[in-house]
């Protein structure tokens, strides 16, 4: 049985693009006491996206920005995919009363969001190797943008979008001023022979930056609306953006058809 206890703990207020952040860790015994001067590993990981607030269903919020040109699909269909920061593995040691303040630094460019996963392994009395963890979010800026469609399908020259403006407790933000750039995305196959008679096909992805923009602002439930003549029929990308009051841009990206 454990005979000791951890915690980690983060800033109370959300993490907004930070350039540092500092964790509060803490082991102490089960029968009272911190343990004094104990070595501890902090083990720190990265996974792509941020959960979607509660009671906005449909709605898709972040995305990453769109760039124009032809470029190859990987296994999943994508053009091209946004790299993590590796994980990484920092030696910590507790205080007399089985308490550290770490700080750790945060990469930038995490322009999508990102989950901070923090683990802690320490040594119990027992013998046995523990682990507590936390995750906490990286938000890339203090306001979180969604957008949804009237439905997957939409006549061409008729795109109606809808904006949900938010902030990091997911309170509606209201006069949120919100931009549209809009994209047409195609798939380009070739067939190619391979050695054997055998064929395979190379998939690539065409992006265009179409003429067509829109623009909206939120009202007092944090809601917007613009209707939008795409120009052009196929798939298209909407690509919504907005800034906080420090600059830092939210982004939120919806397809339809």
């Amino acid at each position: 049985l454990p005979t000791m206890r951890a915690t980690v703990s983060g800033p109370k207020a959300a993490a907004v693009k930070p350039k540092t952040l500092p964790l509060d860790l803490f082991v102490g015994y089960l029968s009272g006491g911190g343990a004094s001067n104990l070595p501890v590993d902090l083990r720190i990981g990265w996974f792509s996206g941020i959960a979607a607030p509660d009671g906005y269903d449909g709605y898709s919020f972040g995305g990453r920005a769109l760039r124009e040109g032809v470029r190859p699909m990987n296994g999943d269909g994508e053009d091209e995919q946004t790299a993590l920061p590796p994980t990484q593995t920092i030696p910590a040691k507790l205080g007399a009363d089985g308490t550290a303040r770490q700080s750790v630094d945060i990469p930038q460019g995490l322009d999508d969001g990102a989950n901070m996963r923090v683990e802690m392994d320490y040594q119990d009395a027992n013998g046995e190797t523990l682990t507590a963890s936390r995750s906490i979010a990286i938000y890339p800026s203090a306001v979180r943008l969604g957008i949804k469609t009237d439905g997957w399908l939409m006549k061409a020259d008729d795109l109606r979008l809808r904006f949900v403006a938010l902030d990091t407790d997911g309170k509606p933000i209201s006069g949120q001023a919100i931009s549209v750039a809009l994209y047409s995305r195609e798939i380009l196959t070739a067939r190619r022979r391979l050695i054997g008679g055998f064929y395979a096909y190379d998939n690539q992805m065409k992006t265009t930056k179409l003429a067509a923009t829109c623009s909206a602002r939120t009202d007092a439930q944090g809601l917007a609306q613009c209707k939008i003549d795409p120009g052009v029929s196929g798939e298209v990308y909407a690509v919504a953006t907005t800034a906080d009051a420090n600059g830092n841009v939210a982004r939120a990206t919806r397809s339809a058809w």
